[in-house]
């Protein structure tokens, strides 16, 4: 009863003191799932994103009801992230798709709101701004600005007026966070949102044209797509190997590709880096298999510590999937 009450108290504090709209909740160990059907806020909602699509969530907090309040709550990884994302790009592709194809659509843009910044691993104290008092005068504080009138300066936030930055009118003045210094952002250790940085001042667009005619038959080509074989991906000794398969034949419309194959802990890659092309046209899947053998660096293994299978494209450097590893540490003291 007593950590209802307190994700009470927190919850009433952000959604009523602090105006948020949206609040996320990340469980990954699961520990609140059977308490959150006894968690209820007055006028809030509580959402579970592992039973509601990505796009589907996204438009009934944007679309349906754009000022309501919503508790999401996620008993998952945030390490998932780009499982959700890959999803997410599948479910508008198939939403063009079919107004391309049902609705006769001709001319598609696809966009969205700003984004945030995302770390593999949880950000620390340290990478978080804090703004221990507000300024006298404030009349807004939120996480990622504060508006007021005569602010002073700060050593960790830009100090400048929505006149000159926007042409308002008045003596408003503001404060944003500068560059990595971030104001933490409520519902994950990984997603922060920054000041004013790229991933807050710029939306992506994307424009989806229907072709028909000579253009169209010269448009429908794509790279051959290319998947890990198996699961639970343990490494036991100094060198391991992988089966790749190519999952489409190489044809006139489908390409061949190229990857970069190695095992990363976060960024870094932990084994050598195999360069491996993909260009069978055989029909035949056993024929279009292929094995990336991969050799540790000589350093020390921790099987606690997330590693990834990453296949990157040889030419862009893009990420085309990646696959969790285990490395068991009891053999690297033979190295």
């Amino acid at each position: 009863m007593s950590d209802l009450n307190q994700i009470h108290t927190a919850l009433e504090r952000l959604f009523n003191e602090e105006g948020d709209r949206i609040v996320f909740w990340n469980d990954p160990d699961q520990e609140f799932q059977n308490t959150l059907p006894y968690v209820m806020v007055d006028g809030v909602t509580n959402l579970k994103l592992n039973e509601t699509g990505a796009l589907e969530a996204k438009i009934l907090l944007e679309r349906k009801e754009p000022t309501g309040k919503f508790l999401l709550y996620a008993p998952t990884e945030e390490g998932n992230i780009f499982e959700a994302v890959r999803r997410a790009i599948d479910e508008l592709a198939a939403i063009v798709n079919y107004i391309v194809n049902n609705l006769n659509g001709n001319h598609i843009v696809v966009t969205a709101d700003h984004g945030f910044l995302f770390t593999e691993t949880a950000r620390v104290e340290t990478g978080k701004s804090k703004l221990e008092e507000k300024p006298d005068g404030t009349i807004l504080a939120k996480k990622r600005y504060l508006l007021g009138p005569k602010l002073p300066d700060c050593a960790s936030a830009w100090h400048g007026k929505p006149s000159a930055t926007a042409n308002a009118d008045g003596e408003m003045q503001f404060w944003i966070p500068k560059a990595a210094n971030l104001f933490h952002f409520v519902g994950g250790a990984r997603f922060v949102h920054g000041g004013a940085m790229p991933q807050e001042t710029m939306v992506p667009v994307i424009t989806v044209k229907h072709v028909r005619g000579k253009s169209a038959q010269e448009t429908k080509t794509k790279s051959v797509t290319i998947q890990v074989l198996g699961n639970n991906h343990r490494i036991t000794t100094a060198q391991h190997r992988f089966q790749l398969v190519q999952m489409d034949a190489v044809s006139d419309r489908v390409k061949p590709t190229t990857l970069r194959v190695a095992v990363h802990e976060g960024d870094e890659p932990v084994t050598d880096i195999q360069t491996v092309k993909f260009e069978s046209s055989s029909g035949n899947l056993d024929e279009r298999k292929k094995w990336v053998s991969l050799v540790l660096k000589k350093r020390q293994y921790n099987e606690k510590t997330p590693y990834r299978l990453v296949l990157r494209d040889a030419e862009t450097g893009i990420e085309q999937q990646s696959v969790e590893v285990i490395i068991d540490g009891a053999f690297t003291d033979d190295f």
